[in-house]
């Protein structure tokens, strides 16, 4: 009796559904949209676990850059990561465009 209940089931859905077509490209919009605006993570207010986030950057490194950021008062410019140890040149250019001030 169940199955034949599921089976109706199926049927009646599947005559349904040319009534509320899916646009194929619904997906993809809003994935694209994300992709054009990424979240950016503010070097001046982040986190212990904010920061762990960003590529090349562990817990270790996190908390050198709270560290540095309590020593400096904030952060001026990208560069200033600079001065702080564990973070060169490679690591402060990967992070350009995923952080703000």
């Amino acid at each position: 009796m169940n199955l034949i209940k599921v089976i109706s089931l199926i049927f009646i859905l599947s005559a349904l559904q040319p009534l509320f077509p899916v646009k194929a490209n619904e997906q993809e919009m809003v994935s694209d949209s994300s992709q054009m605006q990424p979240l950016k993570i503010n070097l001046n207010t982040a986190d212990l676990t904010m920061l762990t986030q960003l590529p090349g950057i562990g817990e270790k490194k996190a908390q050198a850059i709270l560290d540095k950021r309590l020593e400096l008062g904030e952060f001026n410019n990208l560069d200033d990561l600079l001065l702080v140890k564990g973070i060169g040149p490679k690591l402060v250019d990967k992070l350009r465009g995923v952080v703000e001030l």
